[in-house]
């Protein structure tokens, strides 16, 4: 009876304690032991970025980049560069710009080789005054 209550004891104080830890790191436990992560800012100027690329059948990779400035950015700019996967390394094969106040969207097609892998790369700058950020935001890989 002793060793069945020390051992319910301890589980009962491991629980509780990977409850607390998990949110000490900003997770809440909801209904059905779902965790729900916090959304914390990551960026000063930037609210929120994308990079997307899919290709279709006939081997035209459509890529698209946004990105969404924080109250106050008066312009943004993206710069997307079309990366080819060759020789082990990533290489810029088409680059793409636009230039936004708070919100900016970059969205274009080209034809692609069969046999590689592909994505996109998009630097971004958000300006709020004379204060800029700067990020890059990689697309997932693409394979045609």
């Amino acid at each position: 009876m002793k060793r069945f209550f020390i051992t319910g004891v301890i589980a009962l104080l491991a629980v509780t304690n990977s409850t607390v830890i998990s949110l000490a790191y900003g997770s809440i436990v909801g209904e059905n032991d779902m965790i729900i992560q916090d959304t914390i800012p990551r960026y000063k100027y930037i609210s929120s970025a994308k990079s997307n690329i899919s290709i279709n059948s006939s081997g035209v990779a459509t890529i698209s980049c946004s990105a969404f400035g924080v109250t106050g950015v008066n312009k943004i700019e993206i710069t997307s560069y079309l990366q080819q996967y060759k020789g082990g390394k990533w290489v810029d094969i088409q680059l793409w710009s636009q230039v936004g106040t708070n919100t900016c969207l970059v969205s274009k097609s080209k034809s692609v080789s069969k046999g590689y892998s592909y994505r996109v790369s998009a630097k971004i700058k958000a300006y709020k005054g004379t204060q800029s950020e700067i990020i890059t935001v990689n697309s997932t890989t693409a394979r045609y």
